[in-house]
């Protein structure tokens, strides 16, 4: 009897081992695509701060070039990048073998196409608190880290300390964080994580 105890005992220690595992894999992953979107954003911001320090938009006047043929081609320009980069992340899954994200494969290529445009978006606004292109690559990086996360978390400690995260404070203070793509996409990336593992999870609180 108790060899057999044993080797259950062991099978569930080495299954508990693999799937911790797989779940830090999974976070890495995650971790990796929130910081290579936030480091990335300069490209899109860049563009709209030179155009107004140099003062490009003059010229494409005389050329007959509007602004919202030159917002529009910058943007689609954005877009495709970002599609690229995406595409390889989406794809990435699937060598890694990250299960918990290859079974909302869906969804998460999904939210990866709303994410592209709000981003590039959400770029170009913040592109106006700049006027030199070389301080906006540098900054904009720590400006999302901020806006993304820091920004939201403080708040979030704010309404705890106010209506413990059940009012009028805590509502308030989401709408703000939601506004700032990086978090919705952050919680969308998550939720696919927990739901990849829940069953497992269930699983060991019932043991």
């Amino acid at each position: 009897m108790r060899p057999v105890i044993a080797s259950v005992a062991r099978e569930q220690s080495e299954i508990l081992m693999m799937e911790g595992i797989r779940y830090m894999k999974e976070i890495i992953y995650l971790v990796w695509i929130v910081f290579s979107l936030a480091m990335c954003s300069g490209i899109a911001v860049e563009h709209p701060v030179m155009e107004r320090e140099g003062g490009m938009r003059y010229y494409l006047n005389v050329l007959g070039v509007g602004q919202g043929a030159y917002w529009l081609g910058n943007f689609l320009f954005d877009i495709a990048l970002f599609a690229f980069q995406a595409a390889i992340m989406v794809a990435l899954v699937y060598p890694l073998n990250l299960s918990s994200y290859q079974e909302s494969i869906y969804d998460f290529a999904a939210l990866m196409a709303l994410f592209g445009p709000a981003h590039t978006l959400f770029s170009y606004m913040i592109s106006f608190a700049f006027t030199n292109p070389q301080t906006a690559l540098k900054f904009i990086s720590l400006v999302y880290m901020i806006a993304g996360f820091i920004l939201p978390f403080v708040l979030k400690l704010i309404s705890f300390g106010i209506d413990r995260c059940e009012g009028p404070v805590y509502v308030t203070t989401q709408m703000f964080a939601q506004a700032i793509p990086l978090q919705p996409m952050t919680h969308g990336l998550i939720d696919m994580l927990t739901r990849g593992h829940l069953g497992f999870f269930q699983e060991q609180a019932n043991v």
